[in-house]
């Protein structure tokens, strides 16, 4: 009885691995803003436009231990969330102005 749905997962799990687009099939990392496979703003535009303007646009926590693609590196800031990392409160976005 266990077989069967491990047989399904792995069968979802190779037919979800070969639908991925090329770039995303051969490279472990997503694409993040400044990469070729990120998409143009204009996709975003019409994308937001499909949700009535809904998309929110982030930048995440950890973007400040890198100087791009967002461009505001701070090393005590950065310090910060290394150490929270693993706290089930990181994300609330009241610990981190």
């Amino acid at each position: 009885m266990l077989l069967q749905p491990l047989a399904v997962g792995l069968a979802f799990t190779l037919a979800s691995t070969h639908a991925l687009p090329h770039h995303w099939a051969a490279n472990t990392c997503k694409p993040i803003p400044g990469d070729t496979a990120w998409p143009a703003e204009s996709k975003w535009i019409a994308l937001n436009k499909t949700v009535s303007g809904r998309l929110i646009r982030t930048v995440p926590l950890p973007s400040v231990c890198h100087n791009a693609p967002f461009n505001n590196f701070n090393e005590a800031a950065c310090t910060k969330i290394k150490t929270a990392w693993t706290d089930d409160q990181t994300l609330c976005v009241s610990n981190f102005p």
